[in-house]
């Protein structure tokens, strides 16, 4: 497939690790991730998702959104 393609120095697993972290954009929760992506656990799931650091920063500031959001106490 990828030699078809004419994609030189690409294997099959440069494109598992593209998808699986495009996905991760849309399936925040990593146990649906790992379904989605057909990984057996969630340290196969490890292996293939490269978080993009501004992809970390936009989730991190938007879980302390809604736990601001929270009554104090």
């Amino acid at each position: 497939m990828i030699r078809n393609a004419g994609l030189k120095g690409l294997i099959f697993h440069d494109l598992r690790h593209e998808a699986t972290s495009r996905l991760a954009k849309f399936l925040p929760n990593p146990l649906d991730l790992k379904r989605v992506a057909g990984n057996h656990d969630l340290k196969s799931l490890d292996r293939y998702y490269q978080p993009v650091p501004e992809d970390i920063r936009r989730q991190s500031e938007e879980a302390e959104r809604v736990l601001d959001m929270l009554p104090a106490g």
